[in-house]
């Protein structure tokens, strides 16, 4: 299928152009997606398309949400996160696939860009990953790289 599938040349944000973006900030919250490809549904004419049988097992079974290492995944992810938060990045979050930032000057902004987000992912039924996630910091780690207040 991957071999027979075009590429879709959807850009991926540039990690460095990220990072400047919301370091000097004074607060952070960091999140990471919850199975983060099986959280978007494939269409219904394309569930056929990736069936597959185990040996020994009756019947043909079907993804009905996208499976890791589909050719074109990763820019569908993150078409699908940036159309969920397109009046949001560039304000206080940066998305890259399913790693958020979220970057505030103020404390009290933080709590407001949270709820913010927080409902947008409730409304998409987009899920987090509790345990990876990182609230209301100083400084922490997004794409390997170290998020503070001091830009250099």
């Amino acid at each position: 299928l991957n071999a027979a599938t075009p590429k879709d040349a959807y850009p991926i944000p540039i990690a460095e152009t990220m990072i400047n973006f919301v370091t000097g900030n004074e607060i952070f919250s960091l999140l990471d997606g919850y199975s983060r490809y099986n959280q978007i549904y494939i269409a219904k004419n394309d569930v056929s398309k990736i069936a597959f049988r185990c040996p020994g097992a009756l019947g043909t079974y079907k993804w009905v949400v996208m499976s890791f290492g589909l050719k074109n995944a990763g820019v569908t992810y993150q078409r699908t996160m940036n159309l969920i938060f397109h009046d949001l990045i560039g304000k206080f979050m940066q998305v890259y696939i399913d790693d958020i930032v979220i970057g505030s000057k103020r404390k009290i902004d933080h709590i407001q860009h949270l709820k913010l987000s927080f409902e947008r992912m409730r409304k998409h039924g987009l899920k987090m990953n509790p345990l990876k996630c990182v609230f209301g910091v100083s400084a922490g780690d997004f794409l390997g790289f170290i998020v503070h207040q001091k830009r250099y």
